[in-house]
């Protein structure tokens, strides 16, 4: 039996892209084992096989395409939510409650809870180097609510019950942005309180948690801009 040639094909995909590859495995049948007609063709066997080939390489192509574009579409549809989008709102009476919000990264909340299995009403329970783990998860672009402010924060919620998170204003490039807040920060984790717990945050898509940010859609922000134009006046004509 042979196997196809090495295909020489134009590139899919633009310089500009990156690069992947695929792993593709074809087993094999021992050779007493795979019965042919005498009759068979055998270039017929290898347009075959060529066809398989590339119909496999194909289909691996754009899964690969969509799942990118799928994702970079669905980013591209939020706004961070920001101070200057807050003060908007407030001045148009406009209650936070009704807005709804999002969460740009995926954030994973865990906490200790020893060597004795016990009930949890929020996130899953496992088993980690003989200690249970309770883990909770918030996929990224998890809708949420406002359930109330504490001066600049405002307490999100991804589920009913007492389990708020809080955003706020953050630092340096993130001043004007909602971020996740907590305390004891280290390696880009933080403590956070929920479903009265401590818990300890980390970004399941980023480096630092300190990354999540909150954001809405760009379709309601922009109703949110009211357009506006100076007007220059006019002077008497002589």
């Amino acid at each position: 039996m042979r196997l196809p040639p090495m295909l020489h094909a134009k590139p899919l995909l633009p310089a500009s892209t990156a690069l992947f590859n695929i792993s593709i495995t074809i087993i094999l049948t021992p050779q007493n084992n795979y019965c042919v007609s005498q009759k068979s063709n055998p270039d017929k066997q290898y347009l075959h096989m060529r066809r398989i080939f590339t119909a496999i390489l194909c289909f691996s192509t754009l899964s690969f395409l969509f799942s990118c574009s799928s994702s970079k579409m669905s980013r591209n549809n939020f706004v961070p939510f920001t101070r200057d989008l807050r003060q908007k709102l407030e001045k148009e009476n406009i209650d936070l409650k009704q807005v709804q919000f999002y969460v740009d990264q995926k954030l994973i909340l865990s906490r200790n809870l020893g060597d004795q299995r016990i009930a949890v009403t929020s996130g899953v329970v496992k088993l980690e180097n003989g200690k249970y783990i309770n883990e909770v998860i918030v996929p990224s672009f998890t809708p949420g609510i406002c359930e109330g402010s504490e001066g600049d924060k405002l307490m999100i919620s991804f589920e009913k019950g007492n389990n708020n998170l809080a955003f706020g204003p953050g630092s340096g490039y993130t001043f004007n942005e909602f971020v996740l807040y907590g305390t004891e920060w280290k390696n880009g984790t933080a403590a956070v309180t929920y479903d009265s717990n401590k818990f300890r945050a980390r970004c399941g898509t980023c480096q630092d948690v300190a990354s999540a940010t909150l954001v809405i859609r760009k379709s309601v922000a922009a109703k949110m801009e009211r357009k506006s134009r100076t007007l220059k006046g006019r002077t008497v004509e002589k």
